[in-house]
Order: structure tokens, then C-alpha cells, then sequence
């Protein structure tokens, strides 16, 4: 793979499930998606970090969905 490729964002999706899943190791990943191991590691770390946020997000979504509810109740 050449340094300037982007790989698409649901093939990275998957792949991180797959190490997530911890079903194959990052070596056969890479020998299987020519992805670097080391590309794999950072996608892995990166996507944990970002989970919590991901559930932060849609539960401060449906707060401020249930507070305009709430206004749209008060008014009537």
C-alpha cells in the first residue's frame, strides 16, 4: 500500500471489529488486508479511546431531544 492511500471508512471499521473480536492476530490481518500492523494498533487504540464518547453523544442527543418535547408539552 503506498503512503497516501485512505483506505475507506467502513473497511477500517471492519478491520477494528475484527481485532476487537480478537478472532485473528494482527499479523494475519496484515498478511490477509496488506495493512501495516502498526497501522492496525493505532486504528485499535484509537477506536477504544473514542467509544465512550460515540455513547456520551447519543445520550446528550436524547437529552436535548426530551427537553424540546418537554417545552413543546409546556407550551400546549
Amino acid at each position: 500500500m503506498s503512503s497516501n492511500y485512505k483506505p475507506p471508512l467502513i473497511f477500517k471499521a471492519k478491520i477494528v471489529l475484527e481485532i476487537l473480536r480478537e478472532e485473528m492476530t494482527l499479523n494475519e490481518l496484515f498478511s490477509r488486508d496488506g495493512v501495516h500492523t502498526n497501522l492496525l494498533r493505532k486504528w485499535k487504540k484509537t477506536a477504544l479511546e473514542q467509544l465512550p464518547q460515540l455513547f456520551n453523544r447519543r445520550q446528550n442527543e436524547q437529552s436535548q431531544i426530551q427537553a424540546t418535547y418537554e417545552e413543546k408539552i409546556d407550551r400546549l
